[in-house]
């Protein structure tokens, strides 16, 4: 397996994953700068026998560079994947694919008309142990006579961490901790810089961390206050822990099945999602 990136745009920061990628493939991973014949002298080089595409390119790949690559007499199959469930996506495609390998039944129905065959591959968690409460938070610093709340994920207006804010804010002089595992972008500045001023105290920021399970093995219960998913592995990742999960009941989880023993829906209302995770803890 090669690994072309597109384009580095992380200047040195949030690069937990990539790293990890690096160690995998070593020299067989290399960033093209948005370069497109760059792209094209890789795969060349290559030769794969599968070209996948992480995201349709048509949102980030100059046309030119995608006509190169998809020439009717090509040696390699062409995959791609896409990560939103956005209709937008699906009508910019201009170019087909042989296969489209899709994360979630949602994107199925976006994805079938097109007439190209579709795959569905959820990633699948096997169950975690928990161990013992005390020690996993002391492991963090934190304080086990306190419930302690987690909500993972990049600061955007999709993950909607403002609701989550308010939701403690509610709770200030009760023992709740509410905890925050995800990156502040500079492209979502806009979004969170207003935000973190008017944090409450009962709030608190780890950043991107290599080490998000130690925080799914620890924490009480997880608050996914997402407006935007396809197919959320926070959701998974949590599930798998046993943690306890209050999110919101998406459109796009259309077809798909949550534990319905750990899973509690939130509600419009900012003041009955506070009481359901009182409830909850």
């Amino acid at each position: 397996m090669y690994l072309a990136e597109w384009q580095d745009v992380t200047g040195g920061n949030f690069v937990v994953q990539r790293r990890q990628i690096e160690a995998l493939l070593g020299p067989r991973f290399r960033t093209l700068s948005g370069d497109g014949a760059a792209l094209v002298s890789f795969v060349h080089e290559v030769q794969p026998a599968i070209l996948h595409f992480q995201e349709i390119p048509e949102t980030f790949v100059p046309f030119e560079t995608q006509e190169q690559l998809y020439l009717a007499d090509t040696p390699y199959a062409i995959y791609e994947t896409s990560h939103s469930g956005s209709q937008d996506f699906v009508a910019a495609k201009r170019l087909l694919p042989d296969k489209f390998v899709l994360v979630s039944p949602h994107q199925m129905g976006l994805y079938e008309p097109l007439g190209v065959p579709c795959e569905l591959l959820e990633y699948v968690l096997e169950p975690k142990v928990r161990g013992d409460r005390t020690e996993a938070l002391q492991k963090l610093d934190l304080d086990p006579k306190v419930k302690h709340v987690l909500n993972v994920g990049l600061f955007t207006p999709g993950k909607n961490q403002g609701e989550a804010f308010e939701i403690a804010r509610g709770m200030l002089g009760e023992a709740v901790q509410f905890h925050f595992v995800g990156n502040r972008a500079g492209n979502f500045e806009h979004y969170w810089g207003p935000l973190l001023p008017k944090m409450p105290a009962n709030c608190r920021l780890w950043g991107e961390r290599a080490d998000v399970d130690s925080f799914y093995g620890a924490m009480d219960a997880l608050l996914f206050t997402s407006k935007l998913e396809c197919n959320p592995l926070v959701v998974k990742e949590a599930l798998a822990w046993g943690l306890p999960v209050l999110m919101y009941d998406l459109p796009t989880y259309v077809g798909m099945r949550f534990n319905e023993q750990l899973v509690r829906w939130l509600e419009p209302a900012i003041e009955d999602n506070r009481a359901l995770v009182r409830h909850v803890l």
